[in-house]
């Protein structure tokens, strides 16, 4: 069977080869899609899973290290704390991983096998 995961890609419409790459995805058996938006993309995934709200997740802020003199990280805390139920796509995609290895999706990557 053909299975594909789909993380926030860019819009079908923008890309080349465009007829092609819809043959393809309506074709899979099965597609999941980490994505915050309904999209040319998603409308193919038979699970759409979206990440939690950027306000809700810490982020270390890479925009601006290219024009930096010194070396540093800066670290944002989330603005507003995360609910029970939202999850990074980190947080989804080590999920998506754990269960397509065959483990719980609770697995933790300190526990033994």
């Amino acid at each position: 069977s053909e299975v594909i995961a789909v993380v926030v890609d860019a819009r079908l419409r923008e890309r080349r080869a465009t007829e092609r790459v819809e043959r393809a995805l309506g074709r899979l058996d099965f597609m999941v899609s980490v994505d915050p938006y309904l999209n040319e993309t998603t409308r193919h995934a038979h699970v759409i899973l979206p990440p939690t709200d950027p306000s809700r997740t810490g982020h270390y802020d890479f925009a601006f290290t290219a024009l930096a003199i010194r070396n540093h990280a800066a670290y944002a805390r989330p603005a507003v704390p995360p609910g029970p139920d939202d999850y990074d796509d980190c947080a989804i995609l080590s999920r998506l991983t754990a269960i397509a290895a065959g483990r719980p999706w609770e697995f933790h990557p300190s526990e033994p096998e």
